[in-house]
């Protein structure tokens, strides 16, 4: 059996993959102070949050996000490249897992790692500053004329 370097929580088959979030939509079904730690993220990295929930944590910057204060609906998903379920509500993750993978929206589901479609690591900001990491971001090593890697 090959040997990977795939962290535990990691499927056999991931890839990993940076992404450019900078204004693309991002869903994110629930309000409280996990979705609110994963929003602050998706913001600190130019995602356009569109946040549906009941209420809203103090946690969440209200003013960075479009919040709609009510329960999840099947089309809330239009227009999102991502989304991620975040709520307290089982079925309510469970649901919004199954509406992206028939719609083929990737979702980063809270509760449930095996559900999830992608995961993310902490944000590398809290080191380096911002635009060290915007840098890390936005040049990755390997494109920095060594020619080992081609489009």
């Amino acid at each position: 059996m090959p040997e990977t370097n795939h962290p535990p929580e990691f499927h056999g088959g991931s890839f990993p993959l940076m992404i450019d979030l900078a204004g693309k939509t991002v869903l994110v079904v629930g309000g409280g102070a996990v979705a609110a730690r994963k929003i602050r993220t998706l913001v600190s990295f130019g995602a356009r949050v569109r946040v549906v929930s009941p209420a809203l944590s103090p946690d969440v910057p209200r003013e960075q996000v479009e919040h709609t204060a009510r329960e999840w609906r099947e089309e809330d998903l239009g227009g999102a490249l991502l989304a991620v379920a975040a709520t307290d509500r089982r079925e309510v993750n469970a649901a919004v897992a199954r509406a992206c993978r028939e719609r083929k929206i990737l979702c980063n589901v809270a509760d449930r790692p095996a559900e999830c479609g992608f995961f993310s690591r902490p944000s590398p900001r809290r080191g380096p500053s911002q635009s060290e990491s915007q840098a890390a971001v936005k040049a990755p090593p390997w494109s920095e004329g060594s020619g080992a890697h081609s489009n």
